[in-house]
């Protein structure tokens, strides 16, 4: 099966608004999505900048194609992008794709982290902006960072109770304990009742299909770790692939709204469909937001994936 147009991998906050950029300009998208509804992000962590229903209304009024529970698990040359359905495998076909598969949880290391009852941060605000469920009433945060703060915020919206957030560092030498799920936590030699225990210490972008099709990465913290690098339009990115969202770099919901619209509308620039005053429009919005967001595509990264750094062995 062909696509035309442009081919959208993820319907959260990045995705949804390429697609309608993309379709306004008259381009046929269809976004791929591996949850049941779009809206990733969107549906849990609400922010007053990116209303949900009304891109979702501008996509349909487009002519958006939004496949939901289907999965894109491969990225070839061509580009063919492998689905599994729920009818079954497919296989679609675009000269144009815009990754927008978001990011994940960083993990962290510590006594009982495998006892039911501890999860991740962005899982907890999913189960109680989402699902309306607070499977907990004393909650730790382990994490005091941006993915700390907004899951504290989450947990007290919907009744519970923070027992503390707790750096990065001091959360490897805790010891959560319990029978059959979480139930007690060891800190500094003090034992405090919890029901869950929250990893908040950051995301990362989900690299696996901007590096299956041969994207050039290089190391940017700021942005989650490794990130996929896109210096202009040169050879570190494959002609006619564009990485947008948390996928480019881990950030707010609404500057990955922002960076979902700036990638669709490089790709429309670059059709001769728009102008580049424009696009300047959308990079401003960002740069208003996140001036570093758009900062580094400017300039040649001083670090690049491991395997490209030459090894050196002492004689």
């Amino acid at each position: 099966m062909t696509a035309p147009g442009v081919v959208i991998v993820g319907g959260g906050p990045a995705g949804l608004s390429a697609a309608s950029t993309a379709a306004r300009a008259g381009l046929t998208v269809t976004v791929i999505d591996e949850r049941p509804r779009p809206g990733g992000r969107l549906l849990f962590d609400w922010t007053e900048a990116v209303d949900l229903s009304s891109i979702l209304s501008d996509c349909a009024a487009h002519g958006v194609t939004i496949r939901s529970s289907t999965i894109a698990w491969g990225l070839f040359p061509g580009w063919r992008i492998p689905l599994e359905t729920p009818n079954g495998p497919e296989v679609l076909e675009s000269e144009h794709v815009i990754l927008a598969t978001g990011s994940i949880d960083r993990g962290l290391a510590f006594d009982g982290n495998a006892l039911p009852g501890v999860m991740t941060g962005s899982g907890l605000r999913r189960l109680i902006g989402e699902f309306g469920v607070l499977p907990g009433k004393r909650v730790l945060i382990l994490g005091d960072g941006p993915d700390g703060a907004v899951t504290a915020h989450a947990v007290r919206g919907a009744g519970g109770q923070i027992v503390a957030l707790v750096s990065e560092d001091d959360a490897r030498s805790i010891s959560v304990r319990g029978g059959g799920g979480v139930e007690r936590v060891l800190m500094n030699g003090k034992e405090s009742s919890v029901d869950i225990v929250a990893v908040a210490v950051g995301r990362e972008p989900d690299l696996q299909l901007a590096t299956m099709a041969g994207h050039s990465l290089v190391w940017m913290p700021a942005k989650g770790g490794w990130a996929p690098h896109q210096h202009g339009e040169e050879h570190h990115v494959p002609a006619g692939l564009v990485v947008a969202g948390d996928a480019a770099g881990v950030d707010s919901v609404d500057v990955c709204a922002l960076d979902g619209a700036y990638a669709a509308a490089r790709l429309v620039r670059s059709l001769g469909r728009m102008s580049d005053d424009e696009v300047g429009r959308i990079a401003g919005q960002i740069a208003e937001r996140q001036p570093n967001r758009t900062r580094y595509l400017g300039s040649e990264p001083i670090h690049r994936q491991p395997w490209q750094v030459p090894i050196e062995v002492s004689q």
